[in-house]
């Protein structure tokens, strides 16, 4: 209990040092936890593997997480399990694991919680209650990827501990409010990524033939580097059941949703979200209502601070410049169509070089260096490249009336602008791109995202300027 106690005041210390950010302290916990070797590699795209539902199991498993044997969690397992044995893995049986599920979410991180509950017993909880889902309701899930932080446990493990968001919604006994990312105690009044509902309650914003008309989000930091321009993390939401991936229409199972790092300000600053290498245009319509911080009794907790990497980490963050943030209720949002990775990056900070010599041309053929390559522009913060998806915007200089047109690709229709993305190492080009109408041109090229709506949401103050040249008709 002595060396318990030490490492547990060791780790609140380090704690108190931490710089307030969302970024997570990942390493390995106590060397006497089960380890696991998973037999295939995760990825990104993983498809969720489950047992078949035993309730020996997930009964033990649940009695290991909950701190009193008398938890409600264990009074929902005997529900579930009488209901699947009198009428199957049915709708209310799936009904039954979300209340589990959601309950899970109310102990987890809370003095409710079993302190020596480990990663790879957490893992296994989670999965059991969703084997005796119907299978429908759990069809094509994903298996989380986080960073490993308990052994080579991965899966749901981590969410045992810090920078996980694990909640279920849509049930009018379901919490109303948004689902958010729970850190630890000394990192709770600074930033956190949100998922909250599209429309006005979750009811409304699930949609499809899919019952019942619930959701389990989850997601995860996967990211924590130090990027320039960029704020925060790179966080992973997914839900269960799945929303179509590409954006694929699915009369099943739809959510109306919202994505947004809160704590940062994006009203009147260049700040968007960056979903998946597409910038979207700014949502600042939050709750951002604080959740409540994961509790520091927990061994998981007091071994991942006291790993020595985590220690040297949080060491240089705390004596490096430090990032000013804004008070909660300020954020960098957007309405994502599908879920998948999410940063927050500021376009004002991006600058344009490398703009090679426009050739003359004709309305007939795309626009073109005089060295026959096509235009091209880098984008970069410093020595740093613009993230891939950043939106670049050409323009005709003085074209106030908008008399000048381009067409993007020669069938394009035209348009007083053109917006290409960044691709591979910060280059965003305007290959295919037309003139519509003879005369004299002189470009410029700035960093800007389109609202969407035939304007632009957000317009960098960085632009670069093009030589003067002619362009003939046909």
């Amino acid at each position: 209990m002595r060396s318990l106690r030490t490492a547990l005041a060791l780790a609140l210390a380090s704690a108190a040092l931490a710089a307030c950010s969302d970024q997570p302290s990942s390493a390995p916990t106590a060397p006497s936890r089960p380890r696991v070797s998973l037999a295939v590699a995760v990825t990104d795209s993983t498809p969720l593997i489950l047992n078949a539902c035993d309730f020996v199991q997930l009964k033990a498993d649940s009695r290991a997480f909950a701190k009193t044997p008398n938890d409600l969690l264990l009074t929902i397992a005997n529900d579930l399990q009488s209901e699947v044995g009198k009428r199957g893995q049915t709708e209310a049986a799936t009904d039954k694991v979300l209340d589990g599920l959601s309950q899970i979410a109310k102990i987890r991180g809370t003095v409710n919680q079993n302190p020596d509950i480990t990663a790879f017993v957490f893992n296994r909880l989670v999965h059991g209650w969703l084997a005796c889902a119907k299978p429908d309701f759990v069809a094509g899930a994903l298996e989380p990827n986080p960073p490993v932080v308990d052994d080579t446990v991965g899966g749901f493990g981590p969410a045992v501990g810090s920078h996980w968001v694990f909640e279920v919604r849509g049930k009018s006994t379901d919490p109303s409010g948004g689902a958010y990312e729970r850190n630890k105690p000394a990192l709770t009044s600074t930033i956190f990524w949100a998922l909250e509902r599209g429309e006005s309650t979750w009811v409304a914003s699930i949609g499809g033939s899919l019952k019942p008309d619930r959701v389990f989000i989850y997601g995860y930091q996967s990211s924590s580097d130090s990027i320039p321009a960029k704020s925060g993390s790179t966080f992973d939401h997914r839900t269960i059941p799945r929303i179509s991936p590409n954006n694929a229409t699915n009369p099943t199972f739809t959510l109306s949703s919202k994505v947004g790092l809160c704590g940062v300000v994006g009203l009147g600053t260049g700040r968007r979200v960056d979903h998946d290498n597409v910038f979207l245009p700014l949502e600042s319509n939050f709750d951002c209502t604080a959740p409540a911080p994961i509790d520091a009794a927990s061994s998981i907790y007091a071994f991942q601070l006291l790993n020595p990497i985590s220690l040297a980490q949080r060491a240089m963050s705390f004596l490096g410049p430090q990032q000013l943030h804004a008070a909660l209720g300020t954020v960098v949002g957007s309405r994502p169509k599908t879920l998948s990775p999410s940063s927050v990056y500021n376009l004002a900070a991006y600058a344009l070089s490398g703009l090679g010599i426009i050739a003359d041309g004709r309305t007939s053929r795309p626009l073109q260096l005089t060295n026959g390559d096509s235009v091209t522009v880098h984008v970069t913060v410093g020595s740093t490249d613009a993230p891939v998806g950043t939106p670049v915007t050409v323009s005709v200089v003085g074209n106030s009336s908008s008399i000048a047109f381009f067409k993007d690709g020669s069938k394009g229709t035209p348009s007083p602008t053109v917006t290409r993305p960044v691709g591979a190492n910060g280059v965003a080009s305007f290959d295919n791109v037309f003139l519509t109408k003879a005369g004299g041109y002189q470009l410029a090229f700035q960093v800007a995202l389109p609202n969407g709506n035939g304007g632009f949401d957000f317009k960098g103050p960085n632009v670069i300027t093009s030589n003067s040249f002619n362009y003939q008709g046909k």
